[in-house]
């Protein structure tokens, strides 16, 4: 079906009609898929002037721009399907509905710009193809080259629903295009696989999200995070063994390795771990632990006069010559232990003892007033920042700061804003720090806000995750950053700065980082229900392929030199975190090979059960608050941890004994404790029996396994005891009271608030 109207039909009025626009799936089958493309609703802004003429910019909601300088600046749509393991893929245009409008000058794209100018001040330049008469483009869709996610093969989609003659100024809108995309597995394709299996339930449920067609009947994915593979300074090693230990009893199984073992380049370093992937398909994180000289980043090639450092690189596997990453890679920038206990600390305080209080339904918006239309969905930065500012809002978020150069209104101040209004923002608490704007190594232009200012903070246990869209804030090859600062930030008792940070090692790309940011929002505000994700890795990630998605030639650059910097198997804090109760036997028989768990008050916690630092068995806690978990027949009479963790909760800790006989008895002696939890300033007492007359040393040990107190009781006669400690300089978390009565040890928790 055509219409043809003029132009100043058009300029009267806006499409809005029937449905947002959308792709959708209509058919799928072995042998082909077909999608409906709606063009619904878009608009025509006439007020850009080229030499003196007026040209129109087209505005359409779920669209992106193409990027290519230039050209027609004409709106795609994108999305991604499942292929076939092997072969090639083709399309036909089967029905289609679209209006001619004549009249139109249309902009020309103004290109991929970088983050160290204003687009404003880039004139508009036409290409050759202005002076074709022919509609551009000639296609209607491209397929991109095949790229494999994991162990699923799959392909971007874009369509462009307009098209555009600059002879005779017909711009050509698609208000309805209906494509088939044909298989064809006789034919050798690229990026062609065996199998597909996939074996972790967060990369299903990413692939029910990205892939319109995806066939998740196939797999059987298992419920765990996925394993871990940490790389390390050879003299840091040790100083790594109870973030290992944590790791594991949480249920991520995680192997570390020296340098040494690995070889310091980025040839020995990307081999390794590509061996490791194809040996141990579970894993989903690769943690880098050193800086840049003992733990070489990766030399992607150049972009200009700048080296691409990459670490994500080395989480490129499944594919070949695609920038889809299959694991999630992150780094611990340290050279030395007094550095890297400034990661751990934090880094097991925010999963063991988070702090508690408001401030995880609170984050933070930094953005210049720059990139009016050419921004992410044409936004300028602060309008990028104020629409995922809307989405936290309809989240959990009761308070998002709006940090914006010039004046917006809403909760934006008037004027620009500085440091001072940062620091206090961050000092009081945010889940959530998004920069989007100019940036250098150690500064975000908007607000002044540097690396001196983040070293100044006061957020003891408030740590927010930090993705900075800006020039060079992650270039940590040659000097420090300021996401280094992040992580390196220390107050004079405990830890400040960020439980992770995000920052460019280059001049960074314009809207495509935007796309990244946006995407992480919805994915952490819930938006998609099948592709909840916890981990950080998980978050931004899966915003980086989005990013690929939409931007595909134009994001490989930002895929490789976007720097995450921490841990990416932390899982992110959006309220303030319930402690985890759960009941079990307190002791089972050599030889037993199974554990209940009952009265748990988090339905879908992950109870995972460890024997020597090593995981024997796991499981999912159902509605009723129950698992059973299975596990190889006892055969040694170590203890068995069980830990259980869930997202938003503190992880619940509890001890097995392992015995040779069932005694009829308690497995240790019973230390009461009252009040449990206890303020910070209160105190506590403790009551317990003595089968006769002795002294008592008593501890309290933190989650790191610290002793913090330690108190003498001497002559205590047998029979009931009572005992009374403070708590003055505890600080808010869960604690264990450890001591020896008759022989015995007799340990009980309490919490810290």
């Amino acid at each position: 079906m055509k219409k043809i109207l003029s132009f100043f039909s058009l300029i009267l009025i806006s499409f809005h009609l029937y449905s947002i626009n959308d792709i959708t799936l209509l058919q799928d089958q072995d042998e082909s898929i077909t999608i409906a493309i709606e063009m619904n609703d878009f608009n025509l802004d006439q007020s850009i002037l080229i030499n003196g003429v007026s040209h129109s910019k087209i505005n359409a909601k779920n669209t992106f721009p193409s990027l290519i300088q230039g050209y027609p600046d004409l709106p795609k749509m994108v999305s991604s399907i499942q292929l076939p393991n092997q072969g090639v893929s083709s399309y036909n245009v089967v029905n289609s509905s679209f209006q001619d409008f004549y009249n139109v000058n249309l902009v020309p794209s103004k290109g991929n710009l970088k983050r160290n100018i204003d687009p404003n001040l880039v004139p508009y330049s036409k290409a050759d193809v202005y002076n074709l008469n022919a509609f551009f483009p000639n296609n209607l869709a491209i397929l991109n080259s095949p790229f494999v996610f994991r162990s699923v093969r799959g392909q971007s989609v874009e369509i462009t629903p307009f098209q555009y003659n600059p002879i005779t100024k017909t711009l050509r809108v698609y208000s309805y295009l209906e494509i088939e995309i044909n298989f064809d597995n006789k034919v050798v394709g690229v990026n062609e696989i065996e199998e597909s299996n996939v074996l972790n339930a967060e990369i299903n449920r990413m692939n029910q999200r990205r892939f319109i067609n995806y066939k998740s009947n196939k797999y059987d994915p298992v419920s765990e995070d996925g394993s871990l593979l940490i790389i390390c300074k050879d003299d840091l090693v040790s100083e790594m063994e109870t973030f290992v230990n944590w790791k594991v009893k949480k249920g991520i199984p995680t192997e570390i390795v020296p340098i040494s073992s690995v070889g310091n380049s980025q040839t020995s370093i990307f081999n390794y771990v590509q061996d490791y992937y194809n040996n141990h398909p579970e894993m989903v994180y690769l943690l880098l632990v050193g800086d840049h000289a003992d733990i070489n980043c990766y030399n992607a090639g150049n972009a200009g006069s700048e080296i691409k450092w990459s670490d994500a690189k080395y989480g490129l596997l499944a594919g070949s010559n695609d920038w889809y990453p299959d694991v999630f890679v992150g780094r611990f920038s340290v050279s030395n232990s007094t550095d890297l206990n400034v990661y751990l600390a934090r880094n097991m305080e925010y999963e063991i003892t988070p702090l508690s209080g408001d401030w995880y339904q609170k984050a933070i918006g930094l953005g210049s007033d720059e990139g009016q239309g050419f921004g992410y969905l044409g936004n300028a930065d602060w309008a990028h920042l104020r629409a995922i500012r809307a989405v936290l809002m309809d989240f959990t978020f009761d308070e998002v700061h709006e940090f914006y150069d010039g004046s917006h209104g809403g909760a934006d101040a008037s004027g620009n804003p500085n440091s001072s209004m940062v620091k206090t923002a961050v000092n009081a608490g945010a889940t959530l720090f998004n920069y989007t704007g100019h940036g250098a190594q150690n500064v975000c232009v908007t607000g002044n806000f540097s690396t001196t200012h983040i070293n100044q903070a006061t957020n003891d246990g408030k740590y927010p995750f930090v993705i900075s869209v800006a020039c060079n804030n992650g270039t940590f090859t040659s000097g420090s950053c300021i996401s280094e600062a992040w992580m390196l930030a220390e107050g004079t008792n405990s830890t400040t700065g960020s439980i992770a940070a995000c920052g460019s090692s280059i001049l960074m790309s314009w809207a495509p980082p935007m796309a990244t940011q946006f995407e992480i929002a919805h994915i952490l505000a819930e938006t998609y229900a099948s592709n909840k994700k916890f981990t950080l890795g998980g978050l931004f990630y899966n915003g980086q392929m989005k990013m690929m998605d939409v931007y595909n030639n134009q994001g490989k650059e930002v895929i490789e030199t976007w720097v995450f910097f921490g841990d990416p198997s932390v899982k992110i804090r959006t309220l303030d975190p319930q402690n985890l109760n759960a009941s079990h036997d307190l002791q089972i028989e050599l030889g037993s090979s199974s554990l209940s768990i009952s009265s748990c008050n988090a339905e879908g916690a992950l109870i995972t059960l460890t024997q020597n630092n090593g995981i024997i068995g796991t499981g999912i806690v159902d509605g009723n608050g129950d698992v059973q978990i299975d596990f190889t027949s006892i055969d040694t009479l170590s203890d068995i941890t069980v830990v259980g963790t869930n997202y938003n909760y503190r992880p619940y800790q509890g001890v097995v004994k392992v015995t040779e006989l069932m005694s009829s008895g308690p497995v240790s002696p019973v230390l009461s404790i009252y009040p449990n939890p206890v303020a910070a300033n209160g105190s506590i007492t403790f009551s317990f029996e003595l089968n006769e007359d002795s002294d008592l040393v008593v501890k309290v040990v933190n989650a790191l396994g610290q002793v913090v107190k330690e108190m003498e009781y001497n002559s205590l006669l047998a029979g009931s005891n009572q005992q009374s400690f403070s708590t003055v300089g505890l600080r808010a978390g869960i604690y264990e009271l450890y001591t020896v009565i008759d022989g015995k040890d007799a340990v009980a928790k309490f919490l810290v608030k």
